[in-house]
Order: structure tokens, then sequence, then C-alpha cells
């Protein structure tokens, strides 16, 4: 069985370095944009709790192994600052879910056409 990490780059015709930052952009909210790429983006100090989110994602087979990984990025309460709690800057875990969800149903098997799937969140 493929990892979420094999699905969406063969989707996204990326490469697998690539992975975690184009996901990390995927799940930013959009009013956190512009901060984001003041605090220097995904390769920032700032966003070493995301930077590891999205390994730990990029590994899982079904929805259990991503919310598995959000519960643990969501438990670390030792990069809980004011940002991240009152402006909300840093990855949306819905979002995250929302795309993780096109490639991986709860189920564990992968959509017929991940593609298409991804296509129908994206618009």
């Amino acid at each position: 069985m493929k990892t979420f990490k094999e699905i969406f780059c063969e989707a996204h015709c990326c490469e697998p370095r690539h992975f975690r930052q184009k996901l990390f952009w995927k799940s930013v909210p959009l009013h956190a944009m512009p901060l984001v790429v003041f605090l220097g983006g995904f390769h920032s100090y700032s966003f070493e709790a995301e930077q590891l989110l999205t390994s730990n994602v990029g590994d899982s087979l079904d929805m259990n192994d991503v919310r598995t990984a959000i519960n643990d990025y969501l438990s670390d309460t030792a990069d809980r600052g004011w940002l991240r709690e009152f402006v909300g800057i840093g990855m949306s875990t819905r979002q995250l879910r929302s795309v993780a969800r096109c490639y991986l149903p709860s189920g564990g098997t992968p959509s017929s056409n991940p593609v298409e799937a991804f296509q129908k969140i994206a618009s």
C-alpha cells in the first residue's frame, strides 16, 4: 500500500522531497499567508512543529494515521504561542484533513482517481 506522500506526489507530479512544503502551503489558511511568508515560510524556525507534522503525515496509510499525527501536533503545548492561538498562524488541521481525505479515505484505500478528487477540493 502506498503512503500519503507517494500518492500525493504522483497526483501533483512533484518529487517526494517537495511533498512537505507543498502540503504545508495547501494547509495554511488564506488569512495567514502574508504573515507566514513574512516569518520565513515553511523552512522558518517558527514552523518546526508544522515541519514535523508534514513529515509524520507523509507516512500515513489511512485517515487514522493522519488523525494520530494531527493529535500529536495539537497536544504539543511547547509550540502554542499567541500567533497560533489568537491569530491562527500555522497550518489548518481542518484543511490538512480535507487534503488527506482526497487521497486516503477512512477505509485506507486510496481514491481511484486522486487527481480528480483533488480538483474537487481545489475548485
